[in-house]
């Protein structure tokens, strides 16, 4: 449950910043990645499509309209199917928090609206 609520929790930062978590490790050796990643999405910066497509936008007004869910959505998927997502990284496995509640995270700085 708590591996369930630090993986959602670690979402929660694509709300405040222009990047995505291309991958999250845990202490028990499983590595996954953010909602919605596209691991054959380039990083290199190089073009803006498709450099961003699987970056997560989070806006309150379509949460409340119910046009997406609390992970938002991405201009490659639409909305973020987070029932799946969780399905699909249960099956995957869940990076797991050390003792003391620690998890690595690489996370991809989209540009410089990515940097506050």
């Amino acid at each position: 449950m708590y591996t369930r609520i630090l993986y959602l929790s670690a979402l929660v930062s694509l709300v405040a910043a222009h990047g995505t978590i291309v991958a999250i490790k845990g202490a028990n050796g499983i590595t996954a990645a953010g909602m919605g990643i596209d691991p054959d999405t380039p990083r290199d910066g190089t073009r803006a499509k498709p450099f961003q497509q699987d970056t997560s936008v989070i806006r309150d007004r379509e949460i409340e309209s119910g046009k997406v869910g609390a992970c938002g959505r991405t201009s490659q998927k639409g909305a973020i199917d987070m029932a799946a997502e969780m399905e699909a990284a249960a099956s995957n496995g869940i990076p797991s928090a050390t003792a003391s509640g620690e998890i690595q995270m690489t996370l991809h700085q989209v540009n410089q609206d990515g940097a506050g």
